[in-house]
């Protein structure tokens, strides 16, 4: 189970690590390279674009503990995360979208998938970290 854990650890550092390289490399290489494509300045829209891309990383550590919620057996959780989610984000939404616009849409976005990457990282841990205690 120790071996388990550590891979759960390493696959999660991956994410955090790709994410954080994404980040820079779109805002350093994809904004310049979108302003040229399409000919519009977009350059403005850097804070947006890597909260959009850390939303991302955070969607992509969410989605991965959800499988493992699946493995250990404990996918009612999900529904009830993705209810609580669904709560907070009507409402934080509407609030952030009123008075920050597109920066708004981002950070509930953001938000959200750290809401729920938060959660479900907690739980998977403390349902691993039972199992472990029951192999010691």
């Amino acid at each position: 189970i120790l071996k388990f854990i550590r891979t759960i650890m390493k696959i999660t550092l991956a994410i955090f690590c790709l994410t954080i390289l994404f980040v820079v490399a779109g805002i350093y290489i994809g904004l310049p390279l979108m302003t040229l494509i399409f000919n519009i300045d977009i350059n403005h829209f850097d804070f947006v674009f890597g909260i959009l891309i850390i939303s991302g990383g955070l969607s992509s550590i969410s989605i991965f503990y959800i499988y493992l919620l699946t493995l250990i057996n404990k996918t009612k959780f999900i529904t009830y995360i993705y209810c609580a989610n669904a709560l907070i984000s009507t409402f934080l939404g509407d609030y952030l979208v009123k008075f920050y616009e597109l920066k708004g849409a981002g950070l509930t976005y953001l938000f959200s998938t750290a809401f729920n990457s938060s959660i479900l990282i907690i739980i998977v841990m403390h349902y691993v970290f039972v199992k472990y205690k029951k192999f010691k």
